[in-house]
């Protein structure tokens, strides 16, 4: 039986209305790497000159391109750049329901992965920044529609269709592009007799040709990005070291990420269905301990968006102090969490059942896809693609059974719960920026210059990155934060935003951030008049 027809994606835009009383987007501040890509915005505008900075890693040319026509209509800002990301979010939220609505066939669990993938912790938190992420999920999303369409029978101009979002996709972040490459070879394998050899050249050869002749023109023009090879890992054993953690972190956080579905499906099985998946279960978890025990790991793993502290970059950004929001009994709770579901979902993915073309093409998407993780340095927001792929084929799988009450409470109650910590933890983040820029700025706009101002690595980035590179300096001295020591490097340090109270400098300013986190106090500090431990290039 499947249930009466409910308005499904009114839903979820009344529901995406109702954040912005919790959590807002306003405020002229940097987030994570974002700065980047707003100095880029900002002096195509002012300067008419398209300027690469050579920090950029990704080939964001479609989002300097809708930003710089953003600010060209409203003016430059940040909060105008974060509407841009929000009105993606809010896209991507809809193409995943009407995607999973067509894998499904059930506006119920399309409408429970929606809301998966746009809860997310590191989905949610991307979503308030103009980082590359979730303008690139939605343009994936878009093509995975499109691509399942063409091969579910509704023609091939879909085919097309989804070779051009992955292509925009790839000029928002180049691994787009792997969607594209699983359709072309899914075509070939399982689709040769439904598309004619000019359908495929059509669908793929004509977008194909339009990225190459974009790149050929962008290299000619010197604005290709040259931060990408920064994070390649080299050496075959560091490779392959590299590669099973990751795959050890993909299921950990996938076991998370699907724990509010796992938890609604396990009451609609039957008792002796449960025991291999409680077998599986109890593997990984034997598993986590062991490498707990010989490496003392536990999640969260490769944090960016995800830490101890809380969601969003802030240890990692900042000097000081921080103390941790998660326990180590709560992080011990979590990775066991994490294993059992990733235990249940091993299972439940590999046990035998005809699974048709349309979604192999899916499975195929997810190992392309994952091979960049396996090849590259990461972090946690790149496993955000795979974890989408993945709500596909879990949620196909499930579209057979029917939840007891019990289990719809269950999975209603994690999700609220990844709903709280996602938004409470975001509006902590926002504001926690606000005011560690709004302490720089109060020095700066005292005439001191940004050089003598360590507000963080935003901060510092967005003031004084062309000018360190132009000092002629190599690296900054050592001792410093890996952002003065490497890309700020002329920074002197004189005053300091922290999170705590510094030897050799005297506190001018605390304030007190809102929210629910234990890091709610900022410092503004001076280096001490008598103080010569300046560390040394």
């Amino acid at each position: 039986m499947r249930p009466a027809n409910r308005p499904y994606p009114l839903l979820l835009i009344v529901l995406f209305a109702v954040q912005f009383f919790f959590v807002s987007p306003a405020g002229e501040f940097a987030l994570n790497d974002d700065w980047v890509h707003a100095e880029m915005i900002r002096h195509w505008v002012e300067t008419g000159e398209l300027k690469m900075n050579p920090f950029t890693g990704p080939t964001l040319h479609w989002l300097i391109l809708l930003g710089a026509l953003a600010a060209k209509i409203g003016g430059f800002s940040f909060t105008l750049l974060r509407l841009t990301t929000l009105a993606f979010t809010l896209a991507l939220i809809l193409l995943t329901y009407y995607f999973l609505h067509r894998v499904t066939r059930r506006q119920d669990l399309a409408f429970i992965g929606a809301l998966l993938v746009w809860l997310n912790p590191i989905a949610y938190n991307l979503s308030f920044t103009y980082m590359t992420d979730i303008p690139a999920l939605c343009l994936l999303t878009g093509s995975l529609f499109a691509y399942h369409r063409a091969f579910s029978g509704d023609g091939a101009r879909w085919l097309c269709v989804g070779s051009l979002a992955a292509v925009l996709g790839f000029y928002t972040r180049q691994t787009n592009l792997m969607i594209l490459a699983a359709a072309g070879i899914a075509a070939l394998l399982w689709y040769q007799n439904r598309f004619s050899r000019r359908q495929i050249l059509f669908g793929f050869g004509l977008p194909l040709a339009i990225w190459a002749a974009v790149y050929l023109w962008l290299a000619a023009k010197n604005l290709l990005p040259a931060g990408g090879s920064l994070h390649f890992i080299s050496g075959i054993r560091p490779a392959l070291s590299h590669g099973a953690w990751w795959i050890w972190y993909l299921l950990i956080y996938s076991g998370l990420f699907f724990l509010p579905l796992i938890l609604g499906a396990i009451t609609a099985r039957p008792r002796d269905k449960k025991l291999p998946a409680l077998a599986a279960g109890t593997v990984m978890l034997a598993l986590a301990v062991m490498i707990f025990i010989r490496t003392e790991r536990l999640f969260p793993y490769a944090p960016n968006m995800i830490h101890a502290f809380g969601l969003g970059p802030m240890a990692g950004v900042l000097r000081g102090d921080f103390v941790p929001l998660f326990t180590d009994f709560a992080r011990l709770t979590l990775t066991a969490a994490g294993a059992l579901g990733a235990g249940w979902l091993v299972q439940f993915l590999s046990a035998r059942r005809a699974t048709p073309p349309a979604l192999r093409f899916v499975w195929l998407s997810l190992a392309l896809l994952s091979a960049p993780i396996l090849l590259f340095q990461s972090f946690d927001r790149y496993l955000l693609p795979l974890l989408s792929l993945l709500a596909a084929l879990v949620l196909y799988r499930l579209r057979e059974q029917q939840f007891r009450p019990l289990g719809y409470v269950a999975l209603g109650a994690v999700l609220a719960l990844y709903a709280v910590f996602s938004l409470s933890q975001t509006a902590f983040y926002l504001a926690w920026n606000e005011t560690r820029w709004r302490l720089a700025d109060s020095v700066l706009s005292a005439g001191t210059p940004a050089a003598m101002i360590d507000g963080g690595y935003e901060w510092d980035g967005w003031h004084s990155y062309w000018e360190a590179q132009a000092s002629g300096r190599k690296k900054g001295p050592v001792g410093s934060p890996w952002w003065i020591r490497y890309l700020i490097v002329n920074n002197t340090e004189e005053y300091v935003v922290s999170a705590s109270p510094l030897e050799s400098y005297t506190v001018l300013r605390a304030e007190s951030v809102p929210g629910w986190n234990p890091n709610r106090r900022l410092y503004l500090l001076q280096r001490r008049q008598d103080d010569n431990t300046q560390a040394k290039p």
